[in-house]
């Protein structure tokens, strides 16, 4: 039988509550959810591996919607001009 990442309901409870303040921080802040979970999460869980796989399936689809959103809202004309180029001589 496969070993279960949450052994106890107080690991599963300390998680949902990091993770809600992490994307609070997120959601306010606009970054800073990733440094917050993993950083508490690593003193939870004795594998860091089990830290980003459970963060990489909660915070992974919220973060395609805000680039999917993000990506139609460019103004792509403006946007051109924003490319680096080399400078111009005089």
């Amino acid at each position: 039988m496969p070993e279960l990442v949450f052994t106890s309901w107080w690991m599963y409870a300390v998680t949902v509550a990091v993770i809600l303040v992490a994307q609070l921080v997120y959601v306010v802040f606009g970054f800073g959810s990733g440094l917050i979970a993993v950083g508490t999460l690593a003193l939870v869980f004795p594998e860091i591996r089990d830290v980003v796989v459970i963060l990489l399936l909660v915070v992974l689809p919220a973060e395609l919607g805000v680039a999917i959103t993000s990506w139609r809202r460019i103004r792509w004309r403006e946007a051109g001009g924003l490319r680096s180029s080399p400078p111009k001589p005089n």
